[in-house]
């Protein structure tokens, strides 16, 4: 398992620190839009990822991208609908053109609210996308 975040996040770094005391990763500091991967990974998580692609010089498209081009048969996203730089109808569509589906998708309120300049956020959304194209990985 790897956790990855950009150099220099210290506030996802302790976060991260903090709920993984318990398990082994790798803690990887790494800008993904510059990033290939080469590891294959049954699930990647991007949480709260791409609304700060912005925060640190990259967009949107450029991370998903990358995260679909990763050798993943899953994918995770979690971030909030009110977020102006998250559009989940764009991110199923980017999905659907790079060989992922929707398996699930789900909303949960968020107590108490995330609230910072650009927004407030009352809902956590996650979709799972599956990959349905198997040719990245012949064991599948």
């Amino acid at each position: 398992m790897d956790a990855v975040i950009f150099p220099g996040d210290e506030r996802k770094k302790n976060s991260v620190l903090r709920v993984g005391a318990e398990c082994r990763f790798r803690l990887i500091e790494t800008d993904i839009a510059k990033t290939d991967f080469t590891s294959e990974y049954d699930l990647i998580v991007a949480h709260l990822l791409l609304g700060e692609a912005v925060k640190w010089g990259n967009d949107v498209p450029t991370l998903l991208a990358k995260l679909f081009a990763a050798a993943s048969r899953h994918v995770m996203i979690a971030d909030f609908p009110e977020d102006p730089e998250i559009d989940f109808d764009m991110i199923d569509n980017f999905a659907r053109e790079n060989g992922f589906e929707v398996s699930k998708s789900v909303a949960v309120p968020c107590d108490p609210p995330f609230v910072c300049e650009e927004f407030t956020g009352n809902f956590y959304r996650s979709i799972l996308l599956e990959r349905i194209s198997e040719a990245f990985d012949t064991r599948m």
